[in-house]
């Protein structure tokens, strides 16, 4: 893996030439989607992506698929790449290599590729070691990480329906209650933080029935309606503070006029405007009084 850093092919090619086989190793995350994509809409592409030449040539992407999807997205007709040689067993391993260096890779996509290159390319655990510079520990360790997640979850990851927090979370139930809990999670659109509390309280659970299952969703839905209560009872607090302060503002700056004596000689006419303001100000004052007592009433409850 260390030629890697070496190589200096850089060539701008086609992107109808290129082929992302080894895209579903990497889950898709829209925050480092948009970063990405409005990086190169805005400086254009940077840093080359990484390939390596096929038959018919044709090339393969190894490294920048995030690069790819941007400038696919702008129509883009060609893409600067940094062609590599490479057999086909080390390819795996070179995006482990490769995203390692830039901090872009989970411990879950590492574990999607060391799974594949033990079940897919027959290598062993030292071999894979060998292969990536690591213990046999590490990469046994990957591989019971992405063995514990149920199939169906990962997927939900690769297809971004579900994150990579939120799977990880999943993850530390039995595999046959996994689907079954992140059905609730898209349902409800459980976040991460409600999601840990809810595997919390389902691993505190003796046995993970379905009325258990409902009951710690139902605490949690019931939470999370209390907080959002919570919150709409202080904002209003918060804008009826606000108005009070306006009008007690305006009641002493008419305090003081009167002091002035400023009614003692006015006209008819604005005598008249005078009995309408009066009117306004009597009817405005009725509905704060009735809005007063319905948050009595609500405070009550």
């Amino acid at each position: 893996m260390k030629n890697l850093k070496h190589t200096n092919n850089i060539q701008e090619i086609s992107i109808a030439k290129l082929s992302t086989h080894f895209e579903s190793y990497k889950f898709i995350q829209p925050k480092s989607e948009d970063i990405a994509f409005n990086s190169i809409l805005k400086f254009g592409q940077l840093t080359p992506i990484i390939v390596y030449a096929k038959e018919h040539k044709r090339f393969e992407i190894i490294d920048g698929f995030k690069r790819y999807r941007a400038l696919k997205k702008l129509n883009a007709k060609t893409i600067i790449a940094n062609i590599v040689n490479l057999n086909i067993r080390t390819v795996k391993a070179a995006i482990i290599f490769l995203n390692q260096n830039t901090g872009t890779i989970t411990d879950l996509e590492e574990a999607n590729i060391v799974q594949s290159l033990h079940n897919e390319d027959k290598l062993s655990q030292v071999e894979i070691g060998k292969l990536l510079n690591r213990h046999k520990s590490w990469v046994s360790r990957r591989i019971s990480l992405i063995e514990r997640l149920d199939e169906e979850i990962i997927n939900h990851i690769k297809l971004n329906l579900i994150s990579i927090s939120i799977g990880r979370e999943l993850m530390r139930l039995p595999r046959g209650n996994q689907e079954k809990v992140m059905k609730i999670v898209i349902d409800y659109n459980l976040s991460c933080i409600e999601t840990k509390k809810l595997v919390d309280s389902l691993l505190n659970e003796k046995e993970l029935t379905i009325d258990h299952i409902k009951q710690c969703t139902n605490e949690i839905l019931a939470e999370r309606y209390s907080k959002s209560n919570s919150y709409q009872k202080i904002k209003k607090a918060t804008l009826i503070n606000g108005m009070f302060s306006i009008i007690e503002k305006n009641i002493s700056s008419v305090s003081n006029e009167i002091s002035k004596n400023v009614f003692s000689s006015i006209s008819i006419k604005e005598q008249t405007k005078l009995v309408l303001y009066f009117d306004k100000i009597k009817r405005l004052f009725e509905i704060l009084d009735n809005k007063f007592q319905e948050l009595q009433m609500e405070s009550g409850k």
